[in-house]
């Protein structure tokens, strides 16, 4: 829904903790904590027991389930824990990965969880670039179901509403925005197979995004338009094209 009034938006502070990712193996300085929208007020700290070592490494990533019961959160040693979103009770802990998760991605539908991890267990700033390794999981049970790296860095991933297919969008050189990708890959997201190209834009993509049928694709860019593409098994296509007034499109 539409919020048509903000009166006042709440200050919400980091732990005290918290001095990065550097911070030794003894405390979790980055929990993720469940705060009350109307009153501010701080529900739960998801701090999994101290007896399971691997659990107290930074919170890297959390999000709620699509049916909005459930928080699922990763962390820098590769744990994965679910949490009850009323209460923040702890649920169940997944078999975690072997190396840092840096972002995960819940499927619309909630069968399927994409963890992205780091290839190694510190970020090296002298080696770029930098290619994530993707786990896909059942989210229920926590069971891997395909492994597979990326070839390429990227900047924006999307998965579409049955957690089967993927929009990834290559990354560039930071320095220079101009320079990242101008094209979409549409991977499976059982193999990181590419099965189509969406090329067409004339500068930088900055969004992607599945249509909620599931069978198109929408993509922006700094180029000042908005393009529509079929997503099953198409080749590359240019789309429709939507000229836009503002030359730069988020999401």
């Amino acid at each position: 829904k539409r919020i048509k009034d903000v009166k006042h938006v709440r200050n919400f502070l980091l732990p005290r903790g918290y001095d990065g990712l550097e911070r030794g193996k003894d405390t979790d300085g980055t929990p993720a904590q469940l705060w009350d929208p109307k009153t501010g007020k701080c529900i739960a700290t998801l701090r999994p027991s101290p007896k399971n070592k691997q659990a107290l490494e930074e919170t890297i990533w959390a999000d709620f389930t699509p049916d909005g019961r459930e928080v699922i959160t990763g962390h820098w040693l590769g744990s994965i824990n679910r949490w009850r979103a009323s209460d923040g009770t702890h649920l169940a802990q997944h078999p975690g990965e072997p190396i840092p998760i840096q972002n995960a991605h819940i499927s619309p539908d909630g069968s399927r969880l994409l963890v992205q991890c780091y290839p190694s267990p510190r970020w090296d700033y002298e080696k770029p670039p930098f290619t994530p390794v993707f786990a896909v999981r059942d989210l229920a049970t926590g069971k891997e179901l395909s492994r597979w790296q990326c070839k390429e860095e990227l900047s924006a991933i999307r998965v579409r509403g049955d957690g089967r297919l993927l929009l990834t969008i290559a990354s560039g050189n930071v320095e220079d925005p101009l320079s990242m990708g101008r094209t979409v890959h549409i991977r499976s997201a059982e193999t990181g197979k590419v099965v189509a190209e969406l090329r067409g834009h004339r500068e930088t993509i900055t969004a992607a995004e599945f249509l909620p049928n599931g069978t198109q694709v929408v993509t922006s860019s700094l180029d000042g338009t908005v393009r529509v593409w079929q997503a099953d098994g198409i080749p590359a296509g240019r789309g429709f094209v939507l000229p836009g007034r503002a030359k730069t499109f988020r999401y």
